[in-house]
């Protein structure tokens, strides 16, 4: 159905079949040698966006292009949830027109927007070449190292909070519990 979509309603759409498990990583390792775009927006299959129309693409790409941030997370949540507060660096928040931008070192597979460049670093400097993993499982304490050694600024990474406060995306939790196969992720 998919496969049909792509041929029938959609335009400069690469599918990129896979007949083994990849993982994510590996998935994300295969697409970033297809993607000729300067930015790549990362979207679990078991999410999408109430309205993409809502979704400031101009802005963001204004602030990815300005050296403001090198990633924005578009938040599924309306407000930053009280656990993680901790992982927010509100001394580096910045407001464009009505919408925050929060800063953070929390990396999540949430909605994402950056660079591909960038994203061909992370994957080609902190994932080996056989890897097959969550990639948040793998990165989000990078992100944390990196931050805590200094080195935030390489990221610059930040979540978008809408001035209309809602929502810009859902989760359906495509796997509802079940088990991550942990003793299987390879690094």
């Amino acid at each position: 159905r998919a496969l049909w979509k792509i041929n029938t309603e959609h335009k400069n759409v690469l599918p990129i079949l896979f007949d083994e498990h990849e993982h994510q990583s590996g998935m994300m390792k295969e697409a970033l040698k297809h993607i000729k775009t300067e930015y790549v927006l990362y979207l679990e299959g078991d999410m999408s966006f109430y309205d993409d129309r809502l979704v400031p693409w101009a802005e963001f790409i204004d602030v990815l292009d300005s050296g403001k941030a090198n990633i924005l997370r578009i938040h599924f949540e309306a407000t930053i949830p009280e656990p993680h507060e901790y992982l927010m660096l509100h001394d580096r928040d910045f407001t464009i027109g009505g919408n925050s931008y929060v800063g953070t070192f929390q990396w999540s597979q949430r909605p994402h927007l950056m660079r591909t460049d960038l994203y061909k670093d992370i994957m080609d400097n902190y994932f080996s070449p056989e890897a097959k993993c969550f990639i948040e499982d793998k990165f989000y304490g990078s992100m944390i190292t990196e931050h805590q050694n200094g080195n935030w600024d390489k990221w610059k990474m930040f979540i978008f909070l809408p001035e209309s406060g809602l929502n810009m995306a859902y989760h359906l939790d495509g796997r509802d519990g079940e088990t991550k196969y942990d003793d299987r992720q390879i690094w």
